[in-house]
């Protein structure tokens, strides 16, 4: 295989893969089982992957990023052990789709990055750069379909419209959809506003990175861009709004050349509108009067309760009731995979799992991960991006397990290191900082097309 600017086939197909990967992402479920498109495209990828290399198969996983995927393995193993200690423990165990589900959510983001970073090796620093812009624009215009899909179920109430995005019993009175959409918060084919306000953030970070690659926006871009923000806000996804938006707007003002082309009189035209269309949704949009008092709080309400939904604040929550029932029986160890059927925190998450020990692997993945990153801004400002979407993962941890939430978990796990990959593939040869990533990288990329061109002389 080689790199020159005529693509064969495989070149083809690799770069359209992870764009493959986000819409799979966005895929509905298959039966009743809760299988999903994204299981039957990541999984049958790898396993297609390994056949066609077996046994000249010499390439490190995940390259550049062995520590932080060698962490999550780790806490991983953590989970694996408090799930065959918490079997002593007087405790039901967890049902066994729930059970297979946290299994899937640990193993994926494993087998998502070493895809990713085996065929990066393969492809020129041009060709990195078209796959991400393909991969961004399927999850933008993935969600701008979401959105006028969302418009269309708030005119009809066809709750038909997303049967086949939602898991088994989605639709149930009791569930977190049906519950969301009598509160007015709609996420379309997302299951909760969390999920759908991590999606909408990170395609707007999308939306920016594309930009950028532009130089010059078009105008149907704003058409999207309005899209976007209407699918995040009327999520009522405090993610979005306090998050998203906010790390856009700190993105757009870092990286001079994206501000030159997205802060513009455009952008003001479309803030401005949104704005007045807002003021007037209010007999339209059953969750207004929900989404104002984010902004309009009553006198004397606890505001910690408020911006948390009730996560922390001043009586005892679901949350710091959890933490004390792990402190309590299981400490050290944690209670395995599926510990609780609702966590709404991801430091509950990694606690209640895998005790002490996994709850430290977990803050050390995010320290040693964002310690690179930032290292990495320093010396290319294309690396802004991938920042963005890491720190925003961290910052929603407050509010779920971000790291491994439906839909969202896959698009982060898949745009993350494949952005990193376009930075580094740019890098000089003498940057001290990154020399021994851009040394593993190009040994990698060296060895999988001296395999692939091994292949094909037999």
């Amino acid at each position: 295989m080689t790199n020159s600017g005529t693509h064969t086939n495989s070149t083809k197909l690799i770069l359209w893969m992870p764009s493959v990967f986000i819409f799979a992402a966005l895929g509905p479920y298959l039966g009743n089982y809760g299988l999903k498109v994204e299981h039957i495209i990541i999984y049958g990828s790898a396993f297609i992957y390994l056949v066609m290399l077996f046994p000249r198969f010499h390439c490190h996983p995940w390259v550049d990023f062995s520590s932080t995927m060698h962490l999550w393995l780790g806490l991983g193993i953590c989970q694996l052990i408090g799930f065959v200690w918490s079997s002593s423990l007087a405790r039901a165990a967890a049902p066994t789709g729930r059970l297979l589900a946290a299994v899937e959510h640990q193993v994926q983001p494993l087998v998502v990055v070493g895809l990713l970073c085996a065929w990066a090796g393969t492809l020129s620093s041009e060709q990195l750069r078209i796959s991400l812009r393909r991969a961004l624009n399927v999850l933008v215009w993935g969600l701008c379909l979401n959105s006028l899909l969302i418009v269309w179920f708030m005119r009809t109430g066809s709750v038909g419209l997303f049967l086949p995005w939602l898991p088994p019993s989605g639709a149930d009175v009791d569930s977190v959809w049906t519950l969301s959409v009598q509160m007015g918060r709609f996420g379309g084919i997302f299951n909760q506003p969390f999920e759908a306000g991590l999606g909408y953030s990170l395609a707007l970070l999308g939306w920016c990175r594309i930009q950028g690659d532009l130089r010059q926006a078009m105008s149907w871009e704003y058409g999207r861009l309005v899209l976007l923000l209407f699918g995040g806000l009327v999520s009522v996804s405090k993610v979005f709004i306090f998050g998203g938006i906010l790390l856009c707007l700190i993105f757009v003002s870092i990286c001079k050349h994206y501000r030159k082309y997205i802060l513009n009189l455009k952008s003001c035209v479309v803030l401005i509108g949104i704005i007045l269309v807002a003021s007037c949704f209010q007999e339209l949009w059953s969750g207004f009067s929900y989404f104002m008092r984010l902004f309009t709080p009553e006198s004397g309400m606890d505001l910690i309760d408020l911006y948390t939904s009730n996560r922390f604040g001043g009586n005892p929550t679901q949350v710091t009731d959890y933490f004390a029932e792990v402190w309590k029986v299981s400490p050290f160890f944690g209670f395995g995979f599926a510990p609780y059927e609702v966590q709404d925190n991801g430091f509950l998450w990694a606690f209640a799992s895998g005790g002490i020990l996994g709850l430290g692997i977990f803050v050390l993945m995010l320290y040693r991960t964002l310690s690179w990153a930032r290292k990495l801004i320093r010396n290319n400002s294309e690396q802004m991006f991938p920042f963005m979407t890491l720190l925003l993962m961290v910052l929603a941890g407050i509010g779920a397990p971000s790291f491994t939430i439906n839909r969202a978990s896959t698009i982060f796990w898949t745009l993350y290191p494949l952005a990193t990959l376009v930075g580094l593939s740019q890098y000089p040869r003498e940057a001290a900082v990154v020399k021994p990533s851009i040394t593993a990288y190009q040994g990698a990329r060296a060895l999988s097309i001296t395999s692939s061109q091994s292949c094909k002389s037999h």
